[in-house]
């Protein structure tokens, strides 16, 4: 990736305030608090900021157990949510299919089985993914009741 190529992040030396990320990710900002608040309300994740080298800056990684459930990537005007699926959670996917729109279909179709799961990236700039996107965390992981 060239820095031409590089998506505007946070490449700032120190962490980044939460209201420093809220500004930065701009009209993004409402389909954040939507989501970081559905994953708060219904997961006991931690949430941890980590620096993730030249490429991709600052994210916020939502763990339980030394995992990893899903990331957050700041962005100019947008943020990037990273949803990694197992062999488990690909295969009921495939039975919920229907239950998904056609951008998240195509998303996951062409995203390659890696040896450790399936990565899947989504920019967000509105709430336009955000029911498909709650769907796949309850794939991976039941709401606490």
């Amino acid at each position: 990736m060239t820095d031409d190529e590089k998506p505007n992040r946070i490449f700032t030396k120190e962490e980044p305030s939460d209201d420093f990320i809220l500004d930065f990710i701009g009209e993004a900002k409402k389909p954040w608090l939507v989501f970081t608040s559905f994953l708060g309300e219904n997961y006991d994740f931690t949430q941890e900021k980590k620096y993730w080298g030249k490429n991709y800056g600052w994210l916020i990684q939502f763990r339980k157990s030394n995992r990893t459930w899903c990331a957050l990537y700041p962005q100019k005007d947008s943020f990037t949510i990273q949803i990694i699926f197992g062999k488990k959670e690909v295969e009921k996917f495939q039975t919920m299919r229907h239950e998904f729109s056609d951008f998240v279909l195509s998303k996951f179709d062409s995203t390659k089985q890696l040896h450790d799961g399936r990565w899947m990236f989504f920019t967000i700039t509105d709430s336009s993914l955000l029911d498909d996107l709650k769907k796949m965390m309850i794939i991976k992981r039941k709401p606490k009741r």
